[in-house]
């Protein structure tokens, strides 16, 4: 897919993690799993925790997960990333 002029990305992330401290838009998330354990990566319309509300999320066991959103899913607080499972990593696009 090709991402519209703009829409940036997180970078590989390891661990839950601001994203974004102000209003933007949610184009996309990627997980990625240990291959034995089911990773999922969700992003919240929250600054600094996992508190608001639940935008997306995307969920994997072994080669990755990934969810695009075409229109992009507004923020308006801004974008926090809550990783769980053993080893999984995430990327989030964003704008």
């Amino acid at each position: 897919m090709p991402w519209p002029r703009g829409v940036l990305s997180s970078g590989l992330k390891e661990a839950d993690a601001a994203i974004k401290a102000s209003t933007g838009f949610l184009w996309g998330i990627s997980v990625f799993g240990d291959g034995s354990n089911v990773a999922t990566a969700k992003v919240y319309d929250d600054v600094d925790s996992a508190n608001g509300t639940l935008l997306g999320q995307a969920q994997s066991k072994i080669e990755g997960g990934h969810v695009w959103f075409n229109p992009p899913i507004v923020a308006s607080a801004g974008m926090y990333l809550d990783i769980a499972g053993t080893n999984a990593d995430a990327i989030v696009f964003y704008e």
